[in-house]
């Protein structure tokens, strides 16, 4: 057993939900245990034709050849930090400037872009105040347990006679499965991947040359946690590796807003 094995690994979740006895507790152990036993059919996350396409990915390398949708797609991207309505405005001046181009609007190219990379969000709601998420345990709240804040808009539920449930806030996630598997469509990032495979090996080459030693300690590949889980068999040859890292950030210079990004 190395030491850098957590001493929560064999925690018996089990055990410590049947004795817990503070509510917060409870909760928290039912999102570990929810999380322990997440499935891809378990009716949360990607459905359907999403789901289908996670499990059964294509394999070709990605191919456009229609000119308005190249252009439409680069104006998309260069516009990455700008606002809708530049978007809008060029597409005008371009269809302006040539009558015959077939530039799709904004929102059409976030389909079209969704179709091509396979990556689109998952929508949740959540209280307007940020207090909690209405998934898990709170997944058939009306109201936030934290403020009590309703969690749809009273004013449309009332009008349309409960048949209106307009969240009065949601947030995005974007699964990781679908943004790696398009990393393998382009023969360039496709070829980035499997960088971890050739270090690691050039890293074990180094030790058994230098009596366990490397030079330098550049790479988070050269941390013993890492190599003795490839020595163990936890990660293999053929498994991609992921780091996360959280912050919140202010998205508009001038407008309120909230988000926590984890990357």
């Amino acid at each position: 057993e190395h030491p850098e094995r957590s001493p929560l690994a064999d925690l018996d979740l089990d055990a410590l939900a049947a004795s817990a006895q503070l509510d917060n507790l409870k909760c928290d152990i039912f999102f570990i245990q929810a999380l322990r036993n997440a499935t891809l059919d378990d009716g949360t996350g990607l459905k359907g034709k999403k789901l289908e396409r996670l499990c059964n990915p294509p394999r070709q390398s990605l191919c456009i050849d229609d000119p308005s949708t190249i252009l439409a797609l680069r104006m998309f991207m260069a516009l990455e930090h700008s606002s809708q309505d530049t978007y809008v405005q060029i597409r005008e001046a371009v269809i302006d400037c040539y009558p015959d181009s077939d530039v799709p609007p904004f929102h059409r190219v976030k389909t079209i872009l969704a179709d091509l990379s396979g990556v689109e969000s998952l929508v949740d709601h959540m209280c307007i105040n940020l207090c909690t998420a209405f998934v898990g345990p709170y997944a058939d709240y009306d109201i936030c347990p934290e403020c009590g804040q309703h969690r749809f808009n009273q004013i449309k539920f009332m009008k349309s006679n409960s048949r209106i449930k307009n969240p009065w806030a949601v947030f995005h996630t974007i699964p990781i499965g679908p943004q790696l598997q398009a990393l393998w469509r382009n023969p360039e990032s496709a070829e980035k991947m499997h960088y971890h495979e050739r270090h690691t090996q050039e890293i074990f080459n180094e030790l058994e040359q230098n009596n366990g030693l490397v030079d330098a300690y550049d790479d988070i590949l050269t941390g013993s946690a890492y190599l003795n889980a490839v020595q163990d068999g936890h990660i293999k040859t053929e498994d991609m590796l992921l780091i996360i890292s959280i912050d919140g950030a202010q998205l508009y210079e001038s407008k309120s807003s909230d988000c926590w990004i984890y990357i």
